[in-house]
Formats: C-alpha cells, structure tokens, sequence
C-alpha cells in the first residue's frame, strides 16, 4: 500500500509541478506581464530549483523526511496559488517562482531518500526507478494535458488550478 500510495503522489507531484513550470513564461505573459518580467521569473525559478535541490539534502539529514516533502508540495503549491492572485509582476510573481523551484529542487532529493528508507536495500534499484519514472511520467504528461485544458476552456486560471489540484 505505501508502494503505491508513494508511486501516485510523485506521479500527482510531477504532474503538478512539472505541468506549470515550462509555462511559467507563457502564462505570466497572457496574465499581462511584459517578456522581459517572465523571463526573469524564469531565470528565478531556475536558481530557487539549485536552492531547493541543496536544502532539500539538508533538510533531510535535519528532519523527518515526509515533512521536507510537505515542504516542497506547499512551495509549489503557494507559488500556484500565488499566480492565481498576482496582478503585480514584482515581488509576488518572483515569489511563485521561487516556490515552484524550490519543489523542482527538493522533489528528486525526495524520491531518493524516502525510496532509501521505506523500502528493503535490496528492491531499491528496481523501487527508485518506478518512482523516478512515476515523476517522470508526470512530468511529461504534465505540460501536454494542462496545456490541452486551457485549449479548451480558453483561460490560463484552468491550468494553474490543474497544477495546484495536483500538487
């Protein structure tokens, strides 16, 4: 049961996080941000990922591992939620991509240290691997069924609540 419950949630994570994050630039600039503002969150979402893939190794050597990850689905999730409210490109749409990042970061070090632990040493190739590729297939769904989503519906506010319902 925690095989699955585990192979789910990084698939939902993924599929969340990863769904959102290649967008970002696309859907700042459909909410009226200039390109030069999307970019720049971008670029932030990219090193808050270094920051969040550093802290997350910390974090968990500090605390228990499942609260590093609760960690990182509510900075995705708070970046989300953040873009659902952010009329001012500044200080808070740097923050939804800080957040975002922060779960690119963390995530991988997640799926590594709770397979590591919850799992026999001797399946944890073969569990590492499912759950890496349970991310991975969220991950590459992700962009496609968001995407197809706001097709349909026309607005943006659909994909990122998408994401946030992932997450």
């Amino acid at each position: 049961a925690r095989f699955w419950r585990m192979l789910i949630s990084f698939f939902l994570l993924g599929l969340g996080i990863s769904g959102v994050t290649p967008m970002l630039p696309a859907i700042l600039e459909g909410r009226g941000a200039d390109v030069d503002v999307a970019v720049r969150i971008q670029a932030v979402l990219g090193l808050s990922s270094i920051a969040g893939r550093l802290a997350g190794g910390w974090l968990m050597d500090k605390v228990f591992a499942p609260w590093v990850t609760v960690v990182a689905a509510s900075a995705a999730a708070a970046g989300l939620a953040l873009l659902l409210n952010t009329g001012e490109w500044g200080l808070m749409a740097a923050l939804a991509g800080v957040g975002l990042g922060l779960a690119t970061g963390m995530e991988s070090d997640v799926i590594a240290y709770l397979s590591s632990r919850y799992f026999p040493s001797s399946l944890l190739s073969t569990v590492l691997g499912l759950m890496v590729a349970a991310y991975l297939g969220g991950a590459a769904i992700g962009p496609i069924a968001l995407t197809a989503g706001e097709r349909l519906t026309g607005d943006t506010i659909y994909l990122m609540l998408g994401g946030l319902l992932c997450v």
